[in-house]
């Protein structure tokens, strides 16, 4: 499993549903004025956090800003010193599409 999700994450499309949750490449913008979450190309996410990237801050902002607006559990796979992470969300595609609109 700890295989297949390291090379889901390293793939460049965005979204992938596997067995009961989805794997999301994330574009983070630490430090912003405000807080947004918006669809980039086709299967992209950038979300823009208030917090600075220090100590964590922005990527426990990021985890808590997704589980609130989707209503579903959030961990970071991948990418706590990165702009770029990879998160796993407990939702379907579907349900991804329509909690960003």
């Amino acid at each position: 499993m700890a295989l297949a999700l390291w090379l889901l994450a390293n793939l460049f499309v965005a979204i992938f549903w596997v067995n009961l949750f989805l794997i999301v490449n994330i574009r983070v913008i630490p430090n912003s004025k405000k807080v947004s979450i918006e669809r980039i190309g086709t299967n992209s996410l950038k979300v823009k956090v208030k917090s600075k990237a220090m100590e964590g801050a922005a990527n426990a902002e990021l985890v808590d800003l997704l589980s609130e607006k989707l209503g579903v559990s959030v961990a970071l796979v991948r990418g706590r010193k990165s702009r770029e992470k990879v998160l796993q969300l407990n939702c379907t595609e579907d349900e991804l599409a329509q909690s960003l609109k």
